[in-house]
């Protein structure tokens, strides 16, 4: 037996070494976990350092957009490390269940083992503390994005809502008439000193040949063009033909991208001959980049308005507009795109030349009464006019729609120009801007929608370009080709809303936002429970429940007739489909507007669990706790925010839940009492009718003071106090004669019963003061001195009400 056993003795220590190489060989890479320690060390740094200046006053709107890149970055990295080490994780702790656990009968184990379950319980503990603080580096990020967040809106309101003096008061105009003389006189100062410079120190070759060179590239682009129109354009195959709707709107495309790419050349080349001449100063950069600014984008804007107006060619129109209200809407829209980037242009240039405010208020006053003309005019001339011709116009008419929305753009102009009489100049400025970039934004959006229509169309024809390339490309038939096309539409569609949605919040979402946030802080709110509802609160409510319900008509809308409606399902299931898709967006609406008033689901799903399983299963009590919260919101004895003694359970109600209440004591431990309690017991609620409350302050004095002396002093530190109330007033009594000397109550008044103990500490030093300064003596010995009613937050503090 002794030899079997060794033998045995010696197989389990090979095939425990065994085991502890194959668990070393499949071991995490330490380095992982190293890296994550690190990075939780600079991360924790960098919070820190974000955080102690997110406090400073003086912070602007660029560097708060620095700080929340900043912050986007931590919470990313946070993350991203966080999760790197879910695998390691995993890896250790299978590999200690493997080892299984330490013998607890005596017995010894192998060293290896042992050891080796050791540094796998050091390397599990290093993971979770590792994960542990990035887990709240990534929390304490996110309040510090959504403090972040906050600042940049107060700015912006406060910046929006800025009040300067009025349109019609002369003394702006004035002011900027004298602003604009500074200007133009700086402006040619620095052209001068440009000149001077240049003409002195750069070489003058170069933009002798710039303009050489401009002008061989134009004639470049011209033979690109004429190369891709007769290649891709409406005569690319045989005869001429009447262009079709991919034909208009590729138009359109091709001549905003052509525009957008010779305006880039320009402005490269430009920027390059400059360069190379060396007659680039810092402050004619700084022009320069606020010209290109002022050029580039309404160039391409106009290209846009001239392609979709279409002023001298009726065939290639895609607005319903006669020839004569074409060519005045593609003006006026050229005009506004060039108006809306000339506030940005005076505004750069006023900080170029250090201009004085009343230059940027008046330009910008200026530019918004030109704005809210140009939208006038053009909303004028898109309705009195007799419309496209039919005889030279043999596709579809897009934007049709756009008319309806006429009367809110008019309402938007009525206050905007509302805001300049009154001197809101940035708000009237806000609003015009806004509404060309919006128009903007949607008809981009839209041109691509339709044009991939169009795409779609040709492609399911296979005579027709596009369709032939398809089906060569791919290799379907006509019912793939429909499918793909379907398939195509449907992505596209999607990919628009997700990138124009966005966009729009961009827009208009901070002003929103900023605005319900006043309105919330101008209207009182009224609580019922722990919910608050104020005005702007049920508009905010009725408001996502309309979008809601119109949202989920357009998409089910768009649901049947776009994908369904292109498929072979059957009609009973396109409906069920199409009701469903009702039925899910009408829940998801009310929940948005349910979450939108402060509505908690989990206490709709304790609620829904206790009447689900029934009272007689043992949940009586759960029942009468969520009966008694009931109470409690309707008849409002006890509040969040109030004082409170629940048998013995002392301090400040935070939350009143379904089930149960949350009492933070002075100790900061949290009570959880159940409803019922507050119902059923006795409740001291020292704030439940006001919050005046009385404290009592004991002050012994030798017995050589003089005791009318010391009541005095005694009461005129309490009086001197800024929060102690002159109703009731506070007394002074002589309680007893003591051994070693005299003991006083003061009794005073607070308005906040939560301010007595510090108004009590600030009374007794004034005491203290009162009595070195008089020369009085405080007794030898003390004896057992009461600590004062209504200290807050003190060992055995009761307060007294009034």
């Amino acid at each position: 037996m002794s030899l079997i056993d060794h033998r045995f003795r010696y197989a389990l220590t090979v095939f425990c070494g065994f085991l502890v190489l194959a668990l070393q060989a499949f071991a995490f890479d330490q380095a992982i976990l190293g890296q994550a320690e690190r990075a939780a060390v600079s991360l924790r740094q960098d919070l820190t350092r974000i955080q102690s200046e997110l406090v400073l006053p003086t912070l602007t709107a660029d560097q708060l957009t620095g700080y929340r890149r900043q912050l986007d970055d931590i919470r990313a990295n946070a993350v991203r490390m966080s999760e790197s080490l879910k695998g390691p994780f995993a890896e250790v702790d299978q590999q200690l269940k493997s080892l299984g656990p330490a013998p607890t009968d005596g017995s010894t184990e192998q060293p290896t083992i042992a050891d080796r379950r050791t540094d796998l319980e050091t390397s599990l503990n290093r993971i979770k503390a590792a994960q542990a603080q990035l887990d709240l580096i990534a929390v304490e990020t996110d309040q510090l994005i959504d403090r972040t967040t906050q600042l940049q809106r107060d700015q912006f309101l406060s910046r929006l809502l800025e009040k300067s003096k009025s349109i019609l008061n002369p003394a702006l105009w004035l002011d900027g008439l004298l602003a604009t003389g500074l200007f133009f006189t700086r402006l040619n100062q620095l052209l001068v000193n440009w000149w001077n410079e240049a003409s002195r120190t750069g070489d003058l070759i170069v933009l002798v040949i710039m303009p050489m060179f401009l002008v061989a590239l134009f004639y470049l682009y011209r033979a690109i063009r004429g190369w891709f129109t007769r290649r891709f354009g409406a005569g690319a195959h045989g005869a001429r033909r009447p262009p079709d709707d991919t034909d208009r709107l590729w138009r359109i495309v091709r001549g905003v991208l052509f525009t957008a790419v010779i305006g880039t050349a320009l402005i490269v080349a430009t920027f390059l001959a400059f360069q190379l001449a060396g007659i680039f100063t810092a402050r004619f950069e700084q022009l320069f980049s606020a010209l290109v600014d002022l050029l580039y984008f309404p160039a391409v804007l106009s290209a846009l308005a001239y392609r979709l107006a279409a002023p001298t060619n009726p065939a290639y129109r895609v607005i319903n507009l006669d020839d004569r209200s074409a060519g005045q809407f593609a003006l006026l829209a050229s005009l506004a795109a060039l108006l809306s980037q000339g506030k940005n242009f005076f505004t750069e240039l006023s900080g170029v030349f250090y201009l004085p405010v009343t230059f940027t208020v008046a330009q910008g006053a200026t530019v918004s009464i030109a704005l809210i003309v140009v939208i006038a005019m053009i909303l004028i001339v898109a309705r009195s006019q007799e419309g496209l011709p039919k005889t030279a116009h043999g596709g579809d008419v897009y934007f049709q729609w756009a008319s309806k929305f006429g009367p809110l753009i008019w309402l938007l102009l009525v206050i905007a120009t509302i805001a300049l009489c009154l001197g809101y100049i940035a708000l009237a400025g806000f609003i015009t801007e806004q509404i060309v970039d919006t128009a903007i934004i949607v008809i981009t959006l839209l041109l691509v929608h339709h044009l991939t229509d169009a795409l779609v169309v040709s492609g399911l024809d296979s005579g027709s370009g596009f369709g032939r390339f398809l089906r060569n490309l791919t290799g379907l038939g006509d019912r793939g080709v429909a499918r793909l096309s379907t398939l195509f539409r449907t992505f596209i569609d999607l990919a628009l809303v997700l990138v124009g949605l966005p966009l729009l919040f961009v827009s208009w979402a901070v002003t929103w936002v900023s605005f319900s946030s006043l309105i919330d802080r101008a209207f009182d709110t009224f609580k019922v429970g722990d919910l608050s509802f104020s005005l702007s609160s049920v508009a905010l409510i009725i408001a996502i429940l309309a979008c809601g319900f119109i949202l989920t008509k357009l998409i089910t809308r768009w649901l049947n007739s776009r994908v369904l409606s292109q498929t072979q399902i059957d009609s009973g299931v396109r409906d069920s489909v199409v009701k469903g898709a009702n039925y899910a967006g009408y829940v998801a609406a009310a929940g948005f507007a349910l979450s939108a008033a402060g509505l908690d689901f989990s206490n709709l799903a304790i609620i829904a669990g206790a009447l689900g399983v029934g009272i007689g299963f043992g949940l009586q009590s759960i029942v009468n706790n969520f009966l008694s919260g009931l109470i409690l919101l309707a008849e409002r004895p006890v509040r969040a925010g109030d004082w409170v003694d629940v048998k013995g359970s002392e301090g400040i109600i935070k939350q009143i839940n379904v089930r149960s209440t949350e009492i933070q004591t002075f100790d900061n431990c949290t009570i959880i009492v159940p409803n019922s309690l507050l119902i059923t017991e006795p409740v001291k609620n020292w704030t439940h009718r006001d919050t005046i409350g009385r404290f009592v302050v004991t002050v012994s004095a030798s017995l050589s003071a003089d005791p009318v002396l010391v009541r005095d002093i005694i009461l005129k530190a309490a009086k001197d106090h800024a929060l102690v109330l002159y109703h009731p007033e506070p007394n002074i009594t002589l309680r007893d004669f003591g051994q070693n000397g005299y003991v006083f109550d003061l009794k005073a008044y607070v308005g906040d019963i939560m301010s007595g103990a510090a108004v009590a500490s600030d009374i007794r030093f004034s005491i203290l003061a009162a009595f070195q300064e008089n020369g009085i003596q405080l007794p030898r010995a003390f004896p057992d001195v009461k600590v004062g009613e209504g200290d807050a937050r003190l060992p055995g503090a009761k307060p007294a009400k009034a």
